[in-house]
């Protein structure tokens, strides 16, 4: 993935979010960001997958324990894939506020790598 930034996280980096935001379920399969459009909010998957789809072929799974969309919604970066969210995938939404917060209040070495060159 060329221009699509995912990392995985810690298990300790995980925990360091759960007190910004509150985990959310999809119960079915949902295009979350289409070809060409700026994401609106980030994800930190805890459970389940995101699948990007190119030309109808799954190009890549984003699977449990991976931050996706961050650097794409901070910096305006368009995404060239459809993101499909699996059924039953269990994830935090990441929107700029929650970001910056976390930026802000979390010590450095509990932030993914993603958060720290945001504003580097």
């Amino acid at each position: 993935m060329k221009n699509l930034i995912i990392e995985e996280v810690s298990p300790q980096q995980i925990k360091a979010f759960a007190r910004f935001t509150e985990p959310r379920i999809f119960q079915t399969a949902s295009d979350i960001v289409y070809p060409g459009q700026i994401p609106i909010v980030g994800y930190l998957i805890l459970e389940g997958e995101i699948l990007l789809i190119k030309n109808k072929k799954i190009i890549e799974r984003v699977t449990a324990g991976n931050v996706f969309g961050v650097v794409e919604l901070m910096n305006n970066k368009p995404i060239k894939y459809t993101a499909r969210i699996a059924p039953n995938s269990k994830v935090y939404i990441l929107d700029r506020s929650t970001i910056k917060e976390i930026i802000q209040e979390v010590e450095g070495s509990y932030l993914p790598q993603t958060f720290r060159i945001i504003y580097a």
